[in-house]
C-alpha cells in the first residue's frame, strides 16, 4: 500500500506497461481489502491517466468513472474527477482543457498539467500542425518531470522535425535510444 502507486515512476520511465498496470490493479485490490478509500481513489485515477499513455481511452474513461462513483460514494460531489488529458482526447474544446491544465499547474499537480499539454500536441500532430505541438512540448522535455517525459520524447522528435527543428530532435533521439 505504501509504494504501489509510486512504482507507476519507474514502470512508465521504464517503458514497462504490462508491469505499471499489475503494479496499479495490485495496488487497488490492496487499497480495497484494507479498506483505504484514499489510496484507492489515487490509484483508480492514476490508472485513468496511465491508460492514455499505454492502454484506451475508453479504459481510462472507465477508470474514471470508478473515481466518481467512490467519491458519490463517501459524499464528494464526484463530477469534479478530471482527467484533463482524457478530455483533450475526448474532443473537449482546447481552451478548456488549456484552462483546466494551466490550473492544475498553478496547484502543484505538474504531471497533471503535462499530460494534458501533451494529449493536446498529439492532437496538433494528427491535424498537421506541427510548430504547435513542438512548441506545446518543448517546456516538457526542456523540464523533465520524472516519468511523464520520457514519454513526449516521440511526440517532440516527430514535432520538432517536421518543424524544422531537426537538430534539437536529434538531441532527444540519443536520449530516447
Amino acid at each position: 500500500l505504501t509504494y504501489g502507486a509510486i512504482s507507476v515512476a519507474l514502470t512508465t520511465a521504464l517503458w514497462d506497461v504490462p508491469a505499471r498496470r499489475e503494479c496499479l490493479e495490485r495496488t487497488a485490490v490492496a487499497a480495497r481489502d484494507a479498506g483505504s478509500l484514499q489510496l484507492l481513489d489515487t490509484a483508480l485515477w492514476i490508472m485513468s491517466l496511465a491508460e492514455l499513455s499505454g492502454g484506451t481511452p475508453r479504459r481510462a474513461h472507465y477508470y474514471i468513472e470508478q473515481v466518481r462513483e467512490l467519491r458519490r460514494a463517501i459524499g464528494y460531489d464526484a463530477e469534479h474527477v478530471i482527467n484533463v488529458a482524457l478530455l483533450a482526447w475526448s474532443d473537449a474544446p482546447r481552451p478548456q482543457v488549456e484552462m483546466i491544465s494551466e490550473g492544475a499547474a498553478s496547484m502543484g499537480f505538474g504531471g497533471v498539467a503535462a499530460s494534458g499539454k501533451a494529449a493536446l500536441a498529439v492532437l496538433d500532430l494528427a491535424e498537421g500542425s506541427y510548430e504547435e505541438a513542438y512548441h506545446r512540448l518543448k517546456p516538457l522535455v526542456d523540464d523533465p518531470f520524472l516519468q511523464v517525459t520520457p514519454l513526449e520524447l516521440p511526440d517532440f522528435i516527430e514535432a520538432a522535425c517536421r518543424s524544422q527543428h531537426a537538430d534539437e530532435a536529434a538531441v532527444h533521439v540519443e536520449h530516447l535510444e
